[in-house]
């Protein structure tokens, strides 16, 4: 077998041209950037971790999804599809963020001031759906003001 001189050698800078930007930021990192990086011998990058977001509901008519036979003993209550779809939505925005369930909170305030205390502690970004109308005991304006949020 006989070689030529620089056959089968790609010189530097072949590849990516040098100040060619490798990857934009906001790129998630999956294994094909990290072995990009690792070939470029980048061994640290500034990330980001997704955001952790929760979905709460509020509201003493809420009944989680199973809980529709549960409807007879409490009057005028509805299924909590709202958190799921939203939890649902969050979901296929591939890489978006980290989803957690807050569940459902009853209209009690200091139930809803402690759920809130530790959501926030947990929680990057809270969507609340239900209370936050004007009614009497529409509380999650409220209970955010006193917690500073």
């Amino acid at each position: 077998v006989s070689v030529s001189p620089g056959q089968d050698i790609r010189p530097v800078g072949v590849d990516i041209e040098a100040g060619k930007e490798i990857l934009a930021a906001g790129t998630v990192l999956g294994p094909s950037e990290i072995g990009l990086l690792a070939m470029l011998n980048h061994p640290r990058v500034d990330v980001v971790p997704h955001p952790r977001v929760t979905v709460l509901s509020t509201g003493d008519e809420l009944l989680d999804i199973g809980e529709a036979s549960a409807s007879r003993k409490r009057p005028h209550s509805i299924i909590d599809s709202n958190r799921l779809m939203l939890r649902a939505q969050l979901a296929s925005v591939q890489g978006a963020a980290t989803i957690q369930d807050g569940g459902i909170v009853r209209d009690d305030y200091g139930a809803l001031r402690e759920r809130m205390k530790q959501l926030l502690s947990t929680s990057d970004v809270i969507i609340t759906t239900g209370g936050v109308s004007m009614g009497e005991k529409d509380y999650v304006q409220d209970v955010l003001e006193e917690l500073g949020t």
